[in-house]
């Protein structure tokens, strides 16, 4: 995370999945003017810069059991265009 106070500007640059909070204090007591959206597919799925999994991967997962973890990728795949 990159913060940049510019006078009377913030600018904040944000990569991976956490988030952050913008906290002031107005006569003495701190309050958050500002919080950024959490960056995930879904819970527990944040977005990442990655290679994304093949179909041979899913196959793989597939003859494991873990059709949870097959189901969840096969979602992030279908957004896979939305990713920036």
């Amino acid at each position: 995370m990159v913060a940049i106070l510019n006078k009377n500007e913030l600018s904040i640059a944000n990569i991976g999945d956490s988030g952050f909070l913008v906290i002031r204090f107005k006569n003495g007591e701190p309050f958050c003017p500002h919080k950024s959206k959490e960056q995930q597919h879904a819970f527990n799925i944040p977005y990442q810069l990655s290679q994304l999994p093949t179909q041979a991967d899913l196959e793989i997962l597939r003859r494991k059991g873990k059709l949870t973890e097959m189901s969840k990728l096969k979602q992030v795949l279908k957004k896979k265009n939305n990713v920036c």
